[in-house]
């Protein structure tokens, strides 16, 4: 039978037409006994700085460098689950204190961009013509999933009833991940989007139909474009084989999923459609508020279950978008998150007026709820027995922020990292003081992207724009 030759628009057609954002079930879940379980990456990104007084613990003795960790008001929603009772994580948990982002390279952004843009790239800023400060490498997640061959389960929620998406001329801060230089790894905003196309329809004989459609429709444009591949100069046939390579990437995540229908002995229950309920309808996930706090709940649930499930080995949660603008209605703030309370939180004191006062309160309460969003993913890695242990166990769970205090000061950016211990995270329960290590000076960020690669088996000398971390790493983490 003669093959019919697409046209080079007809298969960039059915390209676009296919998803292949579902990542590879087998690749996690057939080891050969005795195997050490997978590791696995979770990132959770915030904007707008921390309350200090209220996320560090204090040290012991002054230019203490290591240190036990201990509960403050912020920590506290991380380390119980009601307030009270240790849950377990605080010993499986490490801060790294003292780091601080800088860029040498002339952009029009701020310390919104240097956070979002660097925190897990490591690159200094790379401008395109117009100025914008896009990041200047992949980010950490994307060079883990490129290792591990997985597609990320990268999630974001940005409804807000002040600004529904970055500003005009930063659209850059749309997301903190990044595939390649100026290259943005956009988040799935939708809960049921990022569902129904990152999770096999078990039992379902209309889905599995259309998978096995679209792998036919795969097969026959891989075959296609290998026929024209010939018949191209060599600048074309370049661009060609970046789209064959995710037509077999795709063809074998999906031969994959058919293969693994009842793979997971997990519950998956699907999230409310969101787009389309009351109030708002569509406008859910842009400008209303109203399902913030449960849309997060649902990508949090997700990334879980997409890690138990043998789906992934990378997931992330951004809350927000750099420089995001919340009202807080949920939690009885009701005002601008960015320009009413991060820009008026000057001090890393509590205050000593009622207006200082009520920011710390306010910025507290905020970050308590990114703790807790934190805490409901680790307890739920926790509660999943995998080999001699628990999920937990063979995860990195990283918590960062695109700034120290919201004010736009870069010093003392928080950074946490959960699990792993003893298998890639020497010990757990600890603050590390980075600056208190170089007689008070802040350290580059590079320290926590450095120790995050090494400790999930990406073997690096270096990172992002430093060539040679030695000077800087934590011998104890």
């Amino acid at each position: 039978m003669s093959r019919i030759l697409l046209s080079r628009r007809t298969v960039l057609a059915q390209l676009a037409a296919v998803p292949i954002t579902l990542s590879l079930a087998r690749l996690l879940r057939a080891q050969d006994a005795g195997a050490p379980p997978p590791k696995r990456l979770v990132i959770f990104m915030q904007n707008n700085g921390t309350k200090r007084c209220n996320f560090w613990p204090a040290p012991p003795t002054p230019g203490a460098t290591q240190y036990p960790l201990t509960n403050t008001p912020i920590l506290n929603a991380l380390f119980t689950n009601d307030g009270k009772t240790d849950n377990g994580l605080k010993a499986k948990t490490n801060l790294i204190r003292g780091l601080t982002t800088t860029n040498y390279v002339p952009t029009t952004g701020n310390q919104h961009d240097l956070g979002f843009a660097r925190m897990f790239t490591g690159a200094q800023l790379m401008p395109t013509p117009d100025g914008a400060p896009w990041g200047g490498a992949a980010s950490v997640d994307q060079i883990l999933a490129n290792d591990w061959n997985v597609q990320s389960l990268t999630t974001a929620v940005y409804a807000s009833a002040v600004e529904d998406h970055p500003k005009t001329g930063c659209a850059h801060r749309a997301s903190f991940s990044y595939v390649a230089p100026q290259r943005l790894n956009l988040p799935i905003i939708d809960p049921l989007t990022a569902f129904t196309t990152f999770f096999p329809q078990t039992g379902d004989p209309v889905a599995v139909r259309r998978l096995a459609l679209r792998k036919s429709v795969l097969d026959s444009v891989s075959g296609d474009l290998q026929e024209l591949s010939g018949r191209l100069g060599s600048d074309d046939s370049q661009k060609l084989d970046f789209h064959l390579t995710a037509v077999r990437e795709a063809e074998t995540k999906i031969s994959s999923l058919l293969a693994n229908q009842a793979a997971c002995k997990y519950t998956v229950t699907p999230p409310r459609d969101f787009k389309n309920i009351a109030p708002g309808m569509a406008n859910n996930e842009l400008n209303i508020e109203t399902y913030v706090p449960d849309m997060l709940d649902a990508m949090v649930t997700l990334v879980g279950a997409a890690l138990k499930c043998g789906l992934t080995r990378v997931g992330s949660v951004q809350i927000g978008y750099g420089g995001g603008k919340w009202y807080w209605g949920w939690e009885n703030i009701n005002v601008n998150h960015h320009d009413d309370i991060a820009h008026l939180d000057t001090t890393d004191g509590p205050g000593a007026t009622p207006a200082a006062m009520l920011t710390t309160a306010r910025v507290t309460t905020i970050n308590q709820f990114y703790a807790d969003l934190v805490r409901r993913l680790a307890v739920d890695l926790q509660s999943a027995p995998e080999g001699t242990g628990n999920m937990l166990d063979n995860t990195l769970i990283a918590w960062g922020n695109e700034m120290g205090r919201g004010d736009h000061d870069n010093a003392d950016i928080p950074a946490v990292l959960i699990g792993l211990v003893g298998n890639g995270i020497k010990t757990g329960g600890n603050v590390f003081d980075a600056a208190a290590m170089h007689g008070g000076a802040q350290q580059p960020h590079n320290i926590l992207g450095y120790h995050m690669l090494n400790a999930l088996g990406h073997a690096t000398k270096g990172w992002g724009d430093i060539a040679d971390m030695s000077p800087y790493a934590i011998a104890a983490l």
